[in-house]
């Protein structure tokens, strides 16, 4: 949480002051701003992509994290009830997304059946898929270093790699259609995810270089700013989007502005909330 909100906050407050300042003038205004600061604004169609339209996931991860502790506690660190656990939580998703499905999708806009199939409920299916391949990578990592497990472990991510390929295939070609099919919009998800998992999981047990790469200092910094970057990066974008110069050099400007911002904001603003809390460890 020291992580999340305190940039959060400040980069809301930027954008509003900066980009959307009318927004404290009126009341459907100051209630979107309430709905930001209290994370519940992914749940209305009047807010969810306003502002800054990339959080609308923070919005689904604060309201997961509140659940979290009560997860851990019912799973027990013990693979069987994880494994009970990571069950529930994809029924209750499949369950969510059939009732949505039968009852409301068919009178709702485009944007009512992105922004209500993409609930909470209809998203528990990935957080269970990291919450599982997390367990099992913890579990099994002492497991993977013979020349058999490296084996398998490059087939499984060979085959994992060309299924997500074939998968976002059928994605490209049906577009926003596949939610008009029942067993997509109950399942294309979670196979799409599960199938992403296997395969990271795989990855990263077959190429030790990649282990190397990511503790590399330099990419480790892109890690340290990846949130801020994550925050900024959209109202960046729209912002110079509008320039008279080349694709090239207005990509070049774009990522530029976003890394040196996110660089800003991340020593003035995450790193001494995060260095906070190792204080009061201590």
């Amino acid at each position: 949480l020291r992580r999340i909100v305190p940039i959060y906050y400040f980069s809301l407050f930027a954008i509003i002051i900066f980009k959307e300042p009318q927004l404290f003038t009126t009341l459907p205004g100051i209630s979107n701003i309430l709905k930001h600061l209290t994370f519940t604004h992914a749940f209305w169609e009047s807010s969810s992509h306003t502002i800054n339209p990339v959080a609308w996931t923070l919005s689904h991860e604060m309201i997961f994290y509140l659940i979290l502790p009560f997860l851990f506690w019912l799973s027990g660190r013990k693979l069987w009830r994880t494994l009970l656990v990571v069950t529930v939580m994809v029924a209750i998703n499949f369950a969510y997304r059939n009732y949505i499905f039968h009852n409301f999708y068919g009178a709702w806009s485009e944007t009512q059946q992105l922004i209500f199939t993409e609930q909470l409920p209809g998203r528990l299916d990935q957080f269970a898929l990291g919450i599982i391949t997390s367990f099992i990578f913890i579990k099994t990592a002492h497991m993977w270093h013979g020349r058999t497990a490296k084996s398998i472990s490059l087939a499984v991510f060979c085959a994992s790699a060309v299924f997500f390929y074939y998968l976002l295939g059928v994605s490209v070609k049906t577009g926003i259609g596949i939610r008009d099919v029942e067993w997509m919009q109950a399942f294309f998800g979670t196979i799409t995810a599960g199938t992403f998992a296997i395969g990271l999981f795989a990855f990263l047990h077959t190429f030790s270089f990649v282990q190397n790469i990511i503790s590399n200092r330099f990419f480790g910094f892109f890690g340290l700013i990846s949130y801020s970057v994550y925050l900024w990066h959209y109202k960046v974008t729209e912002s110079l989007n509008g320039l008279q110069v080349s694709v090239s050099v207005k990509f070049l400007l774009c990522f530029g502005v976003v890394i040196a911002l996110s660089t800003l904001t991340y020593f003035l603003i995450e790193l001494p909330f995060l260095k906070r809390k190792t204080l009061n460890r201590s």
